[in-house]
């Protein structure tokens, strides 16, 4: 019996339970569409209150700016949508900017708080176990800092090619995540792996036991697979590396890993940027890989807040994307690590402001200025980097492959970004 017949066949009875259906099928649409709506209308109330919180703040109008924090604190939810989580964080940073606090219920306000840097609004700085989680769970949700890894180490890999004694230096080692899949190359190379030395810059008050915890996973990692590894840890800020310090030896290869660290000594007043790549590039590297957030958010307040708004938005959206069904997961990387950076850009000036990013093409004029030439990415490092892409669920990860350098990001706006140099 075909459909028409089928519902020809239909009792008066069947035919008015299927008009209610029809009709709640039809209410729960209209619904749903007046919540989306609503949603948009806040999350567009949410971004006109921002900017024009920030133009007052930029042109010194510091009472117009508090009554608009005042205004955006009753719209606020840090577990609302991806907009109002996002919003939360910079009216955080714009409170900061004029001398206001947000409560924990992000409705009252204390008088001025004298703090000039705390850790981006919600509690105190974070432990360094609360720091490894968060970006643990960063590092295995999103594809940004994977992919940019896995690409960096190709490069690393090749520069390394026949060689029996090579030395990486990772100019700010964390946990590091980043080597255990390069220790596992080196362990497959044809005619055996080759006496490998790691040199991590922890700076110059490390967790020790966390350190200690690295250094042991990576020595029995290292030993799993063959590979003879030695582990060295140098406890200074990066601005006060010398050259003696990174041990260079006579005969090794060596290689410097810059992963989302040089953008924190642009301006900086001790060394700056420029200083510290020409110590790097005298010590001839083979290869010297780049890693940080493509976003320019090193010029004036108002256009360093509107090009953080847009970048953080984005970012947002991509881990909700990615960690929909743990909250909990995703609001510990929102608060501890994204939340931290929005403070920084915004609600920070001179020194205390140090999360400078900079875009890919202002990277590749700094690393050519200081006398490095690019060193191109291999068809084996893109395919790579697509099949990594390949790999998680959402499919609104993008990579872009363009003047030898691959950024990844979200929906085509891009936000992290590898580049090799020699």
């Amino acid at each position: 019996m075909d459909p028409s017949q089928q519902i020809a066949c239909l009792s008066p009875t069947d035919h008015l339970y299927m008009q209610s259906v029809h009709h709640a099928d039809r209410n729960q649409s209209n619904n749903n569409c007046c919540k989306m709506l609503m949603k948009e209308k806040c999350g567009v109330e949410l971004v006109q209150l921002l900017v024009a919180c920030a133009q007052a703040i930029a042109t010194g109008e510091v009472s117009a700016a508090r009554q608009l924090v005042g205004r955006l604190s009753h719209l606020l939810s840090s577990r609302g949508s991806s907009m109002e989580r996002v919003a939360t964080y910079f009216t955080e940073a714009l409170a900061e900017c004029v001398g206001m606090k947000i409560s924990d219920n992000n409705q009252n306000y204390s008088s001025p708080s004298p703090s000039p840097n705390p850790p981006g609004g919600f509690g105190d700085y974070p432990t360094a176990e609360e720091s490894w989680v968060a970006y643990q769970v960063f590092y295995a949700s999103c594809p940004y800092l994977i992919v940019t890894h896995f690409t960096a180490n190709q490069a690393i890999l090749e520069a390394f090619e026949g060689e029996g004694m090579v030395h990486v230096v990772d100019l700010d080692i964390k946990q590091g995540l980043q080597w255990p899949s390069l220790i596992q190359a080196l362990s497959l190379r044809n005619g055996g792996p080759p006496q490998l030395r790691i040199t991590g810059v922890a700076g110059a008050a490390p967790d020790f036991p966390s350190m200690m915890a690295t250094r042991t996973r990576l020595l029995e990692f290292a030993d799993m697979f063959n590979v003879p590894l030695e582990f060295t840890i140098i406890t200074e800020n990066m601005e006060d590396l010398q050259p003696w310090m990174m041990g260079v030896r006579d005969q090794e290869i060596l290689a410097v890993n810059c992963v989302s660290s040089l953008h924190q000594l642009i301006d900086h007043p001790r060394r700056p940027l420029q200083s510290f790549l020409r110590m790097i590039h005298a010590l001839e590297p083979s290869v010297v890989t780049v890693v940080e957030q493509d976003a320019n958010h090193h010029q004036g307040f108002f256009p360093r807040f509107v090009g953080a708004l847009h970048y953080y938005s984005s970012m947002f959206d991509s881990l909700a994307a990615s960690l929909s069904s743990s909250l909990a997961e995703r609001e510990i990387v929102e608060r501890l690590l994204l939340g931290k950076e929005i403070f920084n850009i915004v609600g920070c000036e001179g020194d205390q402001r140090v999360e400078r990013h900079q875009t890919v093409d202002q990277w590749m004029r700094y690393m050519t200025e200081a006398g490095f030439q690019l060193y191109p990415l291999s068809p084996h490092s893109i395919l790579q980097a697509k099949f990594l892409l390949s790999m998680y669920p959402v499919s609104k990860f993008s990579i872009v492959n363009d003047e030898g350098y691959l950024s990844v990001g979200w929906q085509d706006n891009p936000l992290y970004a590898v580049s090799c140099w020699c």
